[in-house]
């Protein structure tokens, strides 16, 4: 082979290599998608977030969209954003080595009733420092709307929780809400009632998570009382180490060794009461975390009591240091 072929070779060889290297990487395609049936009727730009590093945006998605080059594997978690009548919607991703990935993510119209919201479960979270209680109240709240829409009312909110004294006299009174792919932290809103506390956020069809966390003075006992105002599915109380509480309906998980106690009750109706006296518990210990997390419950139907004790742990997987970032006990 002449010398003047080598050179044409290695020229080609050398374009191909930076031509594949420049294609390397996984791709992600797909389209914004109509969940309630009615049309989309306007723009829905989308973005692209890697976790890691890195951010793409596309044009209307309603059009489609095309991500090529995009770093890979479960260390380059994805968050796919669509906004639409302005509500963001998200969609984790992780990307295969080389793949072509497709995906879909769905936006909804609006409505400003949060008359389809039910709470699936609330757990009532007690914790005793010194002089005061902390108590969290969270809640996995479910938007069954037919046809589904996202219920949002700005600058009120559509979701309302109900505290045991007034917002007022609420110390460190703080709130936070999920769409389960990313917590935040809201400014509490007041209501018509002066222990109530509107949360703004957007309802998604689904399951939504929200948390309202406080403290309350704490002689030695404390009387528990908040109206009901959505269908609560499960009630789960956990108290102190050692503490007394006596409330109706309210169920004990017996369960060996030291931790929090545990209560449950089912099916609570619209219009009642939560009612509950404590009395009494151990402390937390200095070192224990105590802000409150708005990860998933991990049980639909009447559990094992160590998997129902387990819950109230696992809620605080997603964000465990949002509500009081860097508090001192």
């Amino acid at each position: 082979m002449c010398r003047r072929s080598l050179l044409l070779l290695a020229a080609f060889l050398a374009a191909f290599l930076a031509a594949s290297g420049a294609a390397s990487g996984a791709t992600l395609r797909g389209a914004v998608e109509d969940g309630t049936g009615f049309g989309i009727r306007g723009e829905a730009p989308v973005r692209l977030v890697c976790m890691s590093g890195g951010e793409w945006v596309a044009g209307d998605g309603r059009s489609g969209f095309r991500f090529d080059g995009l770093p890979e594997g479960a260390e380059n978690p994805f968050i796919l954003h669509a906004e639409y009548l302005g509500v963001l919607y998200r969609l984790p991703l992780v990307l295969g080595a080389g793949a072509d990935t497709t995906a879909a993510i769905a936006v909804y119209d609006t409505t400003r009733s949060g008359e389809a919201l039910v709470v699936a479960e609330l757990e009532i979270r007690l914790v005793r420092e010194e002089g005061r209680l902390r108590i969290d109240q969270i809640y996995r709240v479910e938007n069954r709307s037919d046809p589904p829409r996202t219920a949002i009312d700005p600058g009120r909110g559509v979701f309302a929780a109900r505290l045991p004294l007034p917002a007022a006299e609420a110390n460190d009174l703080s709130v936070a809400a999920s769409d389960g792919v990313v917590p935040e932290r809201l400014d509490p809103l007041p209501g018509a009632e002066a222990d109530e506390v509107r949360v703004d956020h957007a309802f998604r069809p689904g399951f939504n998570a929200v948390a309202v966390t406080y403290d309350a003075l704490y002689p030695g006992s404390f009387d528990f009382r908040i109206f009901v105002p959505y269908p609560i599915g499960r009630l789960l109380l956990v108290a102190p180490a050692g503490a007394e509480v006596e409330g109706a309906g309210l169920e004990r998980a017996h369960m060996g060794g030291r931790g929090p106690a545990v209560w449950f009750r089912e099916e609570l109706a619209p219009g009642g009461e939560i009612r509950f006296t404590i009395q009494g518990g151990e402390a937390a210990p200095e070192e224990a975390g105590g802000d409150v997390g708005l990860g998933p419950f991990p049980f639909e139907e009447r559990a094992p009591l160590i998997v129902v004790l387990a819950a109230a742990v696992l809620l605080g997987t997603l964000a465990a240091a949002l509500l009081r970032p860097g508090r001192g006990r």
